[in-house]
């Protein structure tokens, strides 16, 4: 079975314009999606296709939710010019807890058709409380020996405490006994933020399914309190608030508008 469970800590690191640090511990299911549908069996407390305490649904990821996830991803790959052959396509993603899901991001692991190695990964980025989605491709020409590093221009609004004049810096590993993300948000050469994700595996089994709900009941209302609790400190801390760029382009017209009425 190529789907598992990663358990570890996630970590935030902010160094301008203010300094700010916290780190949790969190629980990850890599999914194959091959294999979503029958994952489950053998426990009533998690499911893919009804209502249960924790659970993955389709419609909490990016396309049409009438399409199958992994034909989504293909399509998707499809229209971003990609054409390296995939076989399986692994999910690392946050559950739904008690029907309610706080999930910042998600990551496709494409695998190629011929030997399985990693060929690309979708990063899907989700923000709060806008509930918009925004899909990042790492490439494959952009890996090497170790995992995979690549800078790519921001182009999606995520938190008010960060501008949009930034650029992130990726490193990732491909899942196996350990699994590291690492992603940099750079303003210019300068690194002002960084989340660092550092994850073991665990076996996918009913035993250690039924296990993640009694350690980790509440999870993804501890992750939406969190952010709304780093937010607060960081309000307290001055740093400045960027509004959403639709928001700011409505004010900034209704500005315009009113100049050109005096």
């Amino acid at each position: 079975m190529n789907s598992c469970i990663y358990e570890g800590w996630v970590r935030h690191r902010r160094s301008r314009p203010v300094r700010h640090e916290f780190r949790n511990t969190i629980a990850l299911l890599l999914v194959d999606l091959d294999e979503l549908n029958t994952a489950f069996r053998g426990t009533w407390l998690w499911s893919a296709d009804r209502r249960a305490i924790a659970s993955i649904r389709r419609e909490d990821h990016f396309g049409d939710p009438s399409v199958a996830l992994k034909d989504a991803v293909l399509d998707w790959l499809a229209a971003e010019g990609f054409d390296v052959p995939i076989g399986s396509v692994r999910l690392l993603t946050q559950a739904r807890y008690w029907g309610y899901l706080m999930n910042p991001v998600s990551f496709f692991f494409c695998h190629r058709t011929d030997n399985d190695a990693l060929a690309a990964v979708i990063a899907e980025v989700r923000n709060t409380p806008w509930s918009e989605r925004h899909c990042y491709l790492l490439r494959p020409d952009q890996f090497a020996a170790g995992g995979l590093s690549e800078s790519i221009e921001k182009r999606f609004h995520v938190s008010p405490f960060m501008p949009m004049s930034q650029h992130y810096r990726w490193r990732l590993t491909p899942p196996g006994e350990s699994l590291t993300v690492d992603i940099e948000s750079c303003e210019s050469a300068e690194r002002v933020h960084q989340a660092t994700l550092q994850l073991k595996r665990r076996p996918w089994s009913a035993a250690n399914l039924r296990r993640l709900v009694w350690r980790y009941p509440l999870q993804t209302q501890h992750v939406a309190l969190a952010i709304y609790w780093q937010a607060l400190r960081l309000w307290w801390k001055g740093c400045p608030f960027y509004p959403h760029p639709k928001h700011r382009s409505s004010a900034d017209s209704a500005a315009m508008s009113g100049e050109a009425r005096v």
